[in-house]
């Protein structure tokens, strides 16, 4: 915690306007390649553990975000078996839509796919949860490995309670890195919508 504070310090130093909040993110549900016992190919992080990162979080005025790579189940199944953790103020929802596959496929050697539609259905019920509980405003990232993940992603949108972050991440062929980062700046140029890249290479030869 010590690093991650230094670190959203020295964030909150280069805008003080904006200060960073500091934030850790947990994969809830873990994409595998053994189908397990339920066939879903995915396990689920136990309870303890993820009570021990909420009370660290809580102790620490940080964030909590659950990560959810889905493997062969749905979506809403995945939301709804972290409900009373995302009834907590401080935990909010992520969604690794690259491990979400098809009967027949395996996540990590098949690249996933999720429709628009059935993100938006989990973003809306994250915003009744906020909405029923009283709670502040949700943070939901959707985390996409290359943009041809997301089927009809016009379909996702933000509520009155829950941003929403589409988040291009990973690592692998260059050429495809290039390829997403070339088509997000020319997509945020033509919305004109403010756009930040990251971009840290490494040399693994």
């Amino acid at each position: 915690m010590e690093k991650l504070k230094d670190q959203t310090k020295a964030y909150s130093e280069l805008d003080p306007d904006r200060p960073a909040i500091q934030a850790i993110e947990l994969i809830a549900t873990v994409a595998q390649r053994n189908p397990g016992e339920d066939g879903l190919y995915m396990h689920a992080t136990a309870d303890e553990d993820i009570e021990k990162y909420a009370k660290l979080a809580e102790e620490n005025d940080a964030l909590l975000i659950l990560d959810v790579q889905l493997g062969q189940d749905n979506i809403m199944n995945q939301v709804k078996s972290l409900e009373k953790y995302l009834k907590l103020p401080y935990v909010h929802l992520a969604i690794d839509t690259e491990f979400h596959v098809k009967e027949g496929q395996v996540p990590g050697e098949d690249l996933g796919h999720v429709d628009g539609e059935n993100v938006q259905e989990a973003i809306d019920y994250v915003s009744n949860l906020a909405s029923e509980n009283g709670l502040p405003d949700k943070v939901v990232m959707v985390h996409q490995f290359a943009d041809m993940i997301i089927n009809n992603k016009e379909a996702i949108h933000p509520t009155e309670n829950v941003e929403v972050v589409l988040n291009n991440d990973g690592h692998g062929i260059a050429a495809l890195n290039d390829q997403v980062i070339i088509s997000l700046y020319i997509i945020s140029l033509s919305n004109m919508e403010d756009s930040r890249c990251f971009i840290r290479k490494t040399n693994l030869s």
